[in-house]
């Protein structure tokens, strides 16, 4: 069993965390770190004990006019996604739960 506090500030500043008694150092940020074959934190032979932090920016909209219809930025990534016909969509793109389903996936 895993007993722990974890304290997220304002602005996703972390904190100290405490886990079992243990404190840990704050982890590792994720978007300053490199991304050359050997030197990736992927192709050391331990990840940080400490872990790895990263922030995503996402944008939604509603389309007007269009139903269900809607559409999400992730940086440079643009997706849409619709609903089934029985409840007024037009079936174009997956729904917003199918992308919850393959993010589980990923």
């Amino acid at each position: 069993m895993i007993r722990g506090q974890f304290v997220l500030l304002a602005g996703g500043q972390p904190r100290l965390v405490q886990i079992s008694g243990r404190v840990m150092e704050k982890p590792v940020d994720g978007s300053s770190t490199s991304s050359a074959v050997g030197e990736r934190v992927i192709d050391k032979s331990e990840l940080p004990t400490q872990g790895i932090s990263t922030d995503n920016e996402v944008y939604t909209e509603v389309i007007a006019g269009e139903m269900h219809l809607k559409r999400g930025i992730a940086g440079k990534f643009e997706v849409f996604s619709d609903e089934a016909p029985r409840i007024g969509g037009t079936d174009k793109y997956p729904s917003p739960m199918s992308y919850m389903a393959m993010a589980t996936g990923f």
